[in-house]
């Protein structure tokens, strides 16, 4: 499957962040896309780890949102975010950034998900895009991990 118009930048490099969070209380990233076509809007489809045993035992979530600019953050805040659901958001071209948003929330342990494919479509034609952006997270360990 072709990545598309919203295919990151190859010679971008990659990122996470990385945080010691409570048990339970999600750890953020934010995925900021840009957009590179002037056609139709694209319509996000689902977010997803890249490699899913990244995530075994974690709880995640995923939004998308075009007001709010987040690097890392600890806690969940739709509201404040102006969060809305992945599947169904609409991506232009000149309407600035939209930011997929991901949560990743466990009892214990530590997780890295190293990168994260974004599945979407413009008309019916569907892509997915990979993007070197990640997050680890260490439950119990108030400030960072290492």
């Amino acid at each position: 499957m072709s990545e598309g118009p919203l295919a990151f930048p190859s010679d971008a490099g990659n990122s996470w962040v990385s945080m010691g969070v409570r048990p339970g209380q999600f750890g953020v990233v934010g995925i900021p896309l840009e957009y590179r076509r002037r056609s139709g809007p694209a319509v996000l489809v689902a977010v997803h780890p890249e490699h899913p045993a990244q995530a075994t035992c974690a709880h995640l979530r995923f939004a998308a949102t075009s007001g709010s600019q987040i690097g890392g953050a600890r806690g969940w805040k739709p509201t404040a975010w102006r969060l809305r659901p992945v599947r169904g958001f609409m991506v232009s071209h000149g309407k600035g950034t939209t930011t997929v948003i991901v949560g990743v929330a466990a009892a214990k342990g530590a997780f890295f998900i190293r990168s994260f494919a974004i599945d979407y479509r413009i008309g019916q034609t569907r892509y997915r895009a990979v993007y070197p952006v990640g997050i680890k997270i260490c439950v119990g360990t108030s400030l960072s991990c290492s």
